[in-house]
């Protein structure tokens, strides 16, 4: 960026047998700053407000790192940020001056190194928004990063940079769809011990976890309190259904059991779980107890190992029926290398009950 500069006069006073004479000397105008600077952010899917600590800014998750470039000449650098969206607007300044930076040298820093912070009115409005929802809304949020020689004056920008981050707080909705009821109410009945849990979820990562549920349990934190009997990390789960695989501890005909996901989600301080609803459910005595054999005469749910079945697609996923009306579903299960699986029949229930039926074909 070119930097104008006035040009300065300077009257030099010479004596000379003739008598006093003025000669004008221009200055020279100092070379054009090529001072350089890169902004980069964290992939995060979720923004809170302690990401944003005016108070104490060095607790804050390093999520925005800053790299800037000196050119050949030593300089007086001072780095402002303002963190801005479409709908708020302006929301936060922060400033940093790094005072007498070296020829050619390199200054990294991030969000944490800022301080002079100064919290605008949309910010405050942000605030009370962060607060009803404990994150701050889903969008596209800009940093625009800019760099003033303080021994120019500071009123122009020497080097600027721009970064945008989009958050989409997945996690938000997260609602079981079996097998079981949500605790506390009945608990459903389930066929077999190797049920197909399935949720609906617009997060992509999940935590997974089934609990006995014992007579001294009175309630759901009773349960989570205790230790699984099968339990899964994100890292294990693909897709919004999880068939119980025939290596885990086989859930005991006449037992009663709770669940529990989990949606993961990146936040600039590492990924968070949040926890959804807890349903419970008991195993139908007679049940099938192990892979490929029935007690009792119960049918399998399907003539394919539960460990086969990946995740279950539903066309549409949302529909609005009338009353009086109906509408045909299409469920197709998946393997895990994601391919069809014919003959596979899915069990359909409407949730919650009462509202309507369904039959065996959708």
């Amino acid at each position: 960026m070119h930097l104008r500069l006035a040009y300065r006069w300077i009257g030099v006073f010479v004596l000379l047998a003739g008598g006093p004479v003025w000669h004008e000397v221009r200055g020279q105008d100092p070379e054009p700053a090529n001072v350089m600077v890169e902004v980069r952010t964290l992939p995060v899917q979720t923004l809170r407000l302690s990401d944003f600590d005016p108070l104490r800014p060095e607790r804050a998750p390093a999520f925005l790192q800053i790299t800037i470039l000196n050119d050949g000449q030593e300089r007086d650098l001072l780095v402002e940020v303002q963190a801005r969206t479409a709908r708020y607007g302006l929301l936060v300044t922060g400033r940093k001056r790094l005072r007498v930076v070296a020829p050619m040298a390199v200054v990294a820093l991030s969000n944490r190194d800022l301080d002079d912070y100064v919290v605008e009115d949309a910010g405050n409005e942000l605030v009370q928004v962060g607060l009803e929802r404990n994150v701050l809304p889903a969008g596209e949020y800009v940093f625009d990063v800019r760099v003033f020689d303080l021994s120019l004056g500071g009123s122009v920008p020497v080097a600027e940079a721009e970064e945008i981050l989009v958050t989409e707080n997945p996690g938000r909705q997260l609602d079981l769809l079996g097998p079981g009821t949500p605790f506390g109410q009945e608990p459903g009945v389930v066929p077999t011990s190797f049920p197909i849990f399935q949720w609906f979820s617009d997060a992509r990562r999940f935590n997974f976890a089934v609990y006995e549920v014992l007579p001294h349990h009175r309630s759901a934190e009773d349960v989570l309190g205790s230790r699984p009997v099968f339990a899964l990390r994100d890292t294990m789960i693909v897709g919004n259904v999880l068939a119980y695989p025939n290596f885990a501890e086989a859930l005991r005909p006449g037992g009663t059991y709770a669940w529990q996901v989990e949606a993961v989600v990146e936040t600039a301080s590492g990924p968070m779980a949040l926890p959804g609803e807890v349903f419970w459910f008991v195993v139908e005595p007679g049940a099938l107890s192990t892979a490929g054999q029935v007690g009792g005469g119960a049918a399998p749910l399907s003539p394919f190992p539960a460990t086969t079945v990946a995740r279950v697609a539903v066309q549409p996923q949302e529909v609005t029926v009338q009353p009086g009306a109906t509408f045909r579903f299409e469920a197709t299960a998946y393997d895990a290398e994601d391919l069809p699986l014919v003959g596979v029949r899915p069990v359909w229930r409407v949730e919650p009950a009462g509202v309507g039926t369904i039959d065996e074909e959708g």
